[in-house]
């Protein structure tokens, strides 16, 4: 039997995604995109424990010669050079910034923000949990819906409820329609929540309800990770939520794709994982996933493996079956990381909300 490999996705990585089209490229870490009506997107990469190397999504709202800073980039440097940036391009001065929650993709770069000059607001609980952790502390603590000048525009800073952390704001730019949702709002192309492990499970569902009742009609909304786009973005987030059982995730799956780019007496494939790199490893697919036989067309194939533990580690290959029953490797071994971390264990030092390098 011979079959030809073709870009084989058994794992089916989540590379950050290339720039769009307009975007600017500051330098390899730092991008920014126009939004329209006086907002750009900024997007920062870091490299990050457990997710390797994981991009980040902020705001910058210009009103005339001043500009409001949406969540930083990941760290000081980034932040000097975004605000420098901004200051040389489009002419306005950073004068303040918003945090939306307490990890490093939101206030890693506060330390330069002050330094610059610009105020900082946040949340009551992300002050209280920077100044619990040892990390730059936002300046003005909001409790309800607060509203920030900048220049001629108004930011509405509001905290809805819990969800991918118990502190998590987001902010309303009423002008422009636009809401910016931080890592509370998964992308559309989301395949899953991202980092849980200090989320408020509880209540996401129910912040997201009042955020599609409130700003489903948003023009824009923008997430913590990912592209912009409209109220899909929440109902993504809600499908995510529904998918995952409340108690402890069951629902979730791990799904190994794989492709040939032809192929001669193929009867078949069989998927086998384990919990360990070397082993042992178990067929999990009850029936054989059934080849095309002899072809010279590209084929693709997947299995999903809805039993697994979404708090564990596991390793899955793929072996071919040919019409004479030889079995051969066909695929190397993949790593699927765990799709939701116990809440009892530590978080990374920097958390991402984004998806990272994951099995989809």
């Amino acid at each position: 039997m011979t079959l030809k490999h073709l870009a084989i996705l058994l794992l089916a990585l989540a590379a950050p995604a290339a720039a769009e089209e307009g975007s600017v490229r500051i330098n390899d870490d730092l991008q920014v995109e126009e939004l329209g009506d006086g907002l750009w997107l900024h997007v920062s990469y870091d490299e990050v424990p457990d997710f390797g190397r994981s991009p980040g999504n902020g705001m910058v709202v210009v009103s005339g010669t001043e500009a409001a800073l949406l969540d930083t980039p990941w760290t000081d440097e980034l932040t000097e050079q975004l605000f420098a940036w901004i200051a040389e391009t489009l002419g306005a001065r950073v004068t303040t910034v918003v945090a939306t929650h307490s990890h490093q993709d939101c206030l890693g770069g506060l330390a330069a923000a002050h330094r610059l000059g610009a105020r900082s607001y946040a949340y009551e609980k992300t002050v209280a949990f920077a100044r619990e952790t040892g990390k730059e502390v936002p300046q003005h603590a909001f409790a309800d819906d607060f509203e920030v000048r900048v220049g001629e525009r108004t930011l509405v800073l509001r905290h809805l409820g819990g969800g991918h952390a118990v502190d998590n704001s987001v902010v309303w730019v009423p002008d422009a329609k636009t809401l910016f949702g931080g890592c509370l709002v998964r992308a559309a192309a989301s395949r899953s929540l991202g980092y849980t492990g200090e989320a408020d499970m509880a209540a996401w569902q129910r912040t997201i309800r009042r955020l599609l009742d409130e700003h489903g009609d948003a023009r824009r909304i923008v997430p913590g990770h990912g592209s912009p786009g409209g109220r899909e973005l929440l109902e993504r987030t809600l499908e995510l939520l529904a998918a995952l059982d409340r108690e402890d995730g069951e629902s979730l799956v791990n799904t190994i794709r794989w492709a040939t780019a032809s192929e001669v007496d193929n009867f078949g494939f069989d998927v086998y994982r384990s919990e360990r790199e070397e082993g042992p490893f178990v067929r999990i697919n009850p029936e054989i996933v059934e080849g095309a036989g002899t072809t010279d067309e590209p084929q693709s194939y997947e299995l999903v493996d809805d039993t697994i533990d979404p708090h564990k580690t596991y390793y899955y290959y793929v072996e071919s079956i040919s019409m004479s029953g030889q079995r051969e490797r066909f695929t190397p071994v993949g790593k699927a990381p765990p799709k939701v971390r116990r809440a009892s264990e530590p978080a990374p030092p920097s958390i991402p909300g984004g998806d990272g390098p994951r099995l989809r």
